[in-house]
This record gives structure tokens, C-alpha cells and sequence, in this order.
């Protein structure tokens, strides 16, 4: 029977068939344990972290908080699930009747979506997508790539789901950083390998190394120099309305200014290989500068008090680049001020500290 048939009965019976990795797995193999690590606290001005008033609907404002101020961090066992007789549909997993969706894509819409896709059959794959990747371009080139680096590790064909639409720098980042790997609209397999991976640490951090060391190997403009991310209306709702403020500012410091929705890769790597500082709204431009900064630099991010979410933070801090927080109160969610004097005093202190 199709594993969505089987779904729909189950729902039509008034079960919940939720599919849980750990409970509906065949076989579990631990890669790593329970371990503690030490974060490191932001570069901040006093009193930043106590202006954040909201985070998202993904996250907790006190998760964040403790990214940003740092201290010990309890990370879960890193698990490989194997589970047999999967089917992939769009961004969903099934197994005997219960699924797994990784986004919020309703079934009917995804079944409109798959209808006329091959139904291709695969023996073992390890998938590589996760919920945040599938959503966030940041966690898209950190962590689900640092997946495909495992699957390789393990010695297993890794697959990915696709994104509709896909990331605008996606494919070239495929290129750059050597990344080879099935991507699967529809597809049954005889096992499929699901990563239990939660949160950052040495290991990950390894494999980020390695795709900052690929995205490095071009040669860039300039060495030590520092860069200022335009962001614009892209992504998540942070628009900073005194953006022209920041840009004057940047200018007067000798930053160079780029706009990442108007370059290619290359262009990109190219004006951030080695950058002492890459500063910005904090989101996706500001992780296009960890994988191609120096490993002496720092990253400079403009937090919304009403979005306040420091995810590059959780990347930069297991490869021992600093991160620094100025956190803009004024505005609310459909606009945002940043202070110039503590933009500029929270620069100042950064290049002090590193």
C-alpha cells in the first residue's frame, strides 16, 4: 500500500501517526555522546542582552540569550537512525503509515507538488536536509552541508530533499565547496539514514572547517580588510530601516559594501576571503562571511530587539571566531533603528578584544 494511503487511514481512524526517528527506527548507531561544551560569551556593550524582547516562533528568547551571553552547554548524543522500507515525498518522511513532515507543508499541497515526479527507488541513502536547512539558507550551508561531509565519513550516499523554491546561491555553493549528493523529490528506500544531530560542537566544527577551507581556496581582493552586508528586504522580516546610516559609517572606516542578492559566489568569496570583521544585520550575509573570512576576524551582528536570534553566533563559536552584539531597540517588527555611537563603540571594542 502507498505509505500516504496507509496515512490517511490512520487519520481517518483517529490515530496520530507521527512518525518518531528514535521509536520507529530498526537499528540505531551512536556516533558521539552526551557532552558538555563551554560557550563563549558575545562582545557586547553593557546592557544589550536585557533589550531583546521576542525571538521567533522556532526558538525561545531564553535560548538566545544564553547563546549570546555564553557558558556550559549540555549537547545530546549524536545518533544515525536507520529506518527501513522510507519513502521521501517532497519534504516528508513516511514509514508504515506515519509521517514525518521537516516543514509545514500541508499533505495535499505536497501530493499537488509530487504527483507527476518518478517515484525513483533507492537501496540506503543518508539524509542530509533538515527542518532549519530546509528554511533558513545559514543552516542550509553550515549544517546540511556539514551532513553531506558525514555521510561521506560513514561511507554512505547522501540524499537531500529539494527545496522549492531553491536558494539562489545554492547550486554554486555545490560547485565551490565540492559537494556531491542526490537530491530526491519522490523516492522509496530499502534504508534510509536519518542524523539525530542537536546543536553545534568539535565534530561539526571539524566539517565546518572543511568547507571553509574549500570556500577558501580562490584568492580574494584583499587580506584584513573589513566588510559591511547589505540586507535589504531579503530573507526574514529585519529590515533596518537606518540602513543608508550604516553604510555612511561603514564607509568612513574604509569598509568595502556588498549586496549579496546581487553577486555570484565567486564575486562573493572573493571580497570576504580573509575580512578582519564582517558586520550586519545578523542572518544569512553575515554566514557568507564565516566560510569565507579570516580565522583571526570577527563577526559584527545588528540584533532586533523584537527578532532577537543569534543563530550565526552558535557557528562561529565552535570554529573560535568572536562574535560581537550590538542590539537595536528602536523599531518594532516591521523596522528597526540601530544606535550609530554603539555600532561604532561595539566595533571599536571588538578589534580591542581580538
Amino acid at each position: 500500500m502507498d505509505q500516504r494511503l496507509a496515512y490517511f487511514f490512520k487519520r481517518l481512524s483517529g490515530q496520530r501517526p507521527v512518525l518518531d526517528f528514535e521509536r520507529d527506527s530498526d537499528d540505531t548507531l551512536e556516533l558521539a555522546p552526551t557532552r558538555t561544551i563551554m560557550r563563549p560569551a558575545g562582545i557586547m556593550l553593557p546592557g544589550q542582552v536585557e533589550r531583546a524582547r521576542y525571538a521567533m516562533p522556532s526558538t525561545t528568547l531564553e535560548f538566545q540569550k544564553s547563546v549570546a551571553c555564553g557558558g556550559p552547554v549540555v549537547v545530546p548524543p549524536t545518533r544515525v537512525h536507520t529506518l527501513r522500507r522510507a519513502r521521501i515525498e517532497k519534504a516528508s518522511i513516511y514509514v508504515s503509515g506515519k509521517r514525518k513532515p521537516l516543514t509545514g507543508m500541508g499533505i495535499l499541497k505536497e501530493v499537488g507538488q509530487t504527483r507527476k515526479a518518478d517515484l525513483r527507488a533507492i537501496p540506503r541513502g543518508l539524509l542530509v536536509s533538515t527542518r532549519q536547512g530546509l528554511t533558513y539558507f545559514g543552516d542550509w550551508l553550515f549544517e546540511n552541508n556539514s551532513r553531506v561531509l558525514l555521510a561521506e565519513e560513514l561511507g554512505e550516499q547522501p540524499v537531500s530533499m529539494i527545496r522549492t523554491p531553491p536558494y539562489a546561491h545554492g547550486a554554486h555553493y555545490d560547485q565551490q565547496l565540492q559537494l556531491n549528493y542526490r537530491k530526491i523529490e519522490r523516492a522509496v528506500f530499502s534504508e534510509l539514514l536519518v542524523v539525530e544531530d542537536w546543536g553545534h560542537h568539535q565534530e561539526k566544527a571539524a566539517r565546518y572547517r572543511v568547507l571553509r577551507d574549500r570556500a577558501r581556496k580562490s584568492k580574494g581582493r584583499d587580506q584584513g580588510h573589513d566588510v559591511f552586508v547589505v540586507r535589504g528586504r531579503s530573507g526574514q522580516a529585519r529590515h533596518l530601516l537606518n540602513e543608508e546610516a550604516c553604510i555612511r559609517w561603514a564607509r568612513e572606516r574604509n569598509f568595502s559594501i556588498i549586496d549579496p542578492t546581487k553577486m555570484t559566489v565567486a564575486e562573493l568569496l572573493h571580497e570576504l576571503r580573509d575580512a578582519r570583521c564582517v558586520a550586519g544585520v545578523e542572518g544569512s550575509g553575515l554566514l557568507h562571511g564565516l566560510l569565507a573570512m579570516a580565522p583571526e576576524g570577527f563577526l559584527l551582528a545588528i540584533v532586533a530587539a523584537d527578532r532577537f536570534v543569534v543563530g550565526s553566533k552558535e557557528y562561529a563559536d565552535v570554529i573560535d571566531i568572536p562574535v560581537a552584539l550590538v542590539v537595536a531597540d528602536k523599531g518594532d517588527l516591521n523596522g528597526f533603528e540601530v544606535n550609530i555611537e554603539e555600532l561604532n563603540a561595539t566595533y571599536e571594542l571588538a578589534l580591542a578584544a581580538v
